[in-house]
């Protein structure tokens, strides 16, 4: 991307882009990648390729967008099911305290995952996710059909949707006692920002990459506090249909106590964090470059 496209020039690189970077994941996964980060990886495009149909959705055609939107939604929640089992049994695997958790219990969140990987499998190999791949082309040759025609400046744009973003992200700081439902918002507001930024680092230069990089520092706080509740629950859940009594009840009940202290802790700790953040002036020095594109 360079200052002087037009917005329709950038959003067809960018889609092109993630479209290009989502396949490739998905060949990984359809070639029989077992690596959970393919995983992630994959996950993660589609979040970024949905991205750019939001940052962009006044610029790119309309219908295809949309479609193309629902089938990655879809993918996404799939994507996501596997996901958070593999984080879940990574996270039972390490044990508590150098108790390890009873393999009972690993066994049967590794059946669920298991399931839930063969169910990624065949959607993979099947029609739908050949009908997103279809639309996501779909959407890059009516784009590009429409480029001759393509008005605008990108960076005369930029400015607006960076500080839209930067308004919505910030629109509902963590106070000084923030709840892990503050703190989940919080995380998908800043997950927000830093997929439109990514769309417009080549032009921010060193104030977007340096911006960047503490966003995701405060993201994978927030990520570790959410995996910590969601894998307490989980567990808790199993432990209320299941009941393993003896040592194995009990390393379950620690392991489930464990997690709430580290996701408490965690949202106990995260207003500091918030507060450097906002001093450490990073934020204006984005905001300065994004005004002198």
């Amino acid at each position: 991307m360079t200052r002087d496209d037009s917005p329709l020039q950038a959003a067809c690189r960018i889609a092109h882009l993630q479209c290009d970077r989502l396949a490739c994941h998905a060949d990984a996964l359809r070639g029989g990648s077992l690596d959970v980060e393919d995983v992630h990886d994959m996950r993660v495009a589609t979040r970024r390729v949905r991205a750019v149909l939001s940052v962009f959705h006044g610029v790119l055609p309309a219908k295809p967008a949309r479609a193309l939107d629902r089938r990655l939604r879809a993918a996404t929640r799939r994507l996501g099911r596997v996901r958070d089992l593999d984080v879940l049994i990574a996270g039972l695997a390490g044990g508590e305290g150098g108790t390890p958790v009873d393999a009972a219990t690993v066994q049967h969140f590794t059946r669920m995952q298991e399931r839930a990987r063969r169910r990624l499998d065949r959607y993979l190999d099947g029609p739908k996710y050949a009908d997103l791949d279809d639309h996501a082309r779909r959407l890059c040759v009516a784009a590009q059909a429409g480029l001759k025609d393509a008005a605008g400046i990108v960076a005369l744009q930029a400015p607006v949707l960076l500080f839209v973003a930067l308004a919505e992200a910030r629109s509902r700081p963590p106070g000084p006692r923030p709840t892990l439902d503050d703190l989940h918002g919080l995380r998908i507001r800043m997950k927000r920002l830093r997929y439109t930024i990514e769309c417009f680092q080549e032009i921010l230069g060193e104030p977007g990459a340096a911006f960047l990089a503490a966003v995701k520092d405060l993201q994978d706080v927030l990520g570790a506090i959410q995996d910590a509740r969601v894998a307490a629950d989980r567990v808790e859940e199993y432990l209320r249909r299941h009941g393993p009594e003896g040592a194995a009840g009990k390393a379950l009940a620690a392991y489930v106590r464990q997690q709430r202290r580290q996701a408490a802790d965690g949202a106990r700790g995260f207003p500091a964090r918030w507060r450097a953040f906002e001093e450490s002036g990073l934020r204006e020095r984005l905001a300065a470059a994004a005004a002198g594109l």
